[in-house]
């Protein structure tokens, strides 16, 4: 799918937590890709796999977020290309390290 506004489900293991409204640079294959964080729709603590609304998501938490790149992306479906379905993640701003992270993109359809 060629998109550039896609939902996906992280297990964020960075150890700042991954913010609403901030940019990340999505590592995707072989590309890097500024992406922006535009709502985190629900969390779940995978210490007591509670459902909770927050604007962060942190450390060991699985989440379902909306992201929006700067760019068309051509992104694959982890059942198609299960390779596809890894990436890392980091802050924009160069104090943090990457996160990897495991996610799962589906699009959201212009509507």
């Amino acid at each position: 799918m060629l998109t550039d506004v896609f939902r996906a489900r992280v297990f964020w293991l960075g150890t700042k937590p991954l913010s609403a409204g901030r940019r990340y640079l999505m590592k995707y294959l072989t590309a890097e890709i500024p992406v922006e964080i535009q709502k985190i729709e629900r969390a779940i603590d995978t210490a007591d796999l509670s459902d909770k609304p927050t604007d962060e998501v942190a450390r060991d938490m699985v989440a379902d977020i909306v992201v929006r790149a700067r760019r068309l992306i051509a992104l694959d479906d982890q059942k198609h290309h299960p390779r596809a379905g890894a990436s890392c993640w980091s802050r924009i701003s160069r104090s943090s390290a990457a996160a990897p992270s495991r996610w799962r993109a589906t699009p959201i359809s212009a509507g």
